[in-house]
């Protein structure tokens, strides 16, 4: 589970999958939702909205980023994703 939380903390905007998270672990879906609903009180999906609010909200604290900047950032990973993923290179 460590690993997969790390690898979320650090790239918060990829569009993570449960099952990329679970790859990283080594652990299957299910041990890996078990696993962070018993220690974080969520699943892997609820935890990574939660961080990526809590970035969204120290930027616009700190006055380093923007509402759109931040929107935009969150809508390129995602373009770039489907791009990937239309190329084969890439989950959906």
């Amino acid at each position: 589970m460590a690993t997969a939380l790390r690898a979320m903390h650090e790239a918060p905007t990829r569009l993570w999958t449960v099952a990329e998270l679970a790859c990283i672990g080594p652990v299957s879906r299910s041990t890996l939702t078990a696993r962070f609903k018993d220690t974080v009180g969520q699943g892997p999906r609820e935890n990574l909205t939660r961080w990526r609010i809590e970035l969204a909200s120290r930027h616009l604290r700190d006055g380093t980023e923007t509402v759109a900047s931040i929107a935009q950032m969150q809508v390129q990973e995602r373009v770039e994703r489907r791009f990937q993923a239309g190329r084969g290179n890439a989950a959906a």
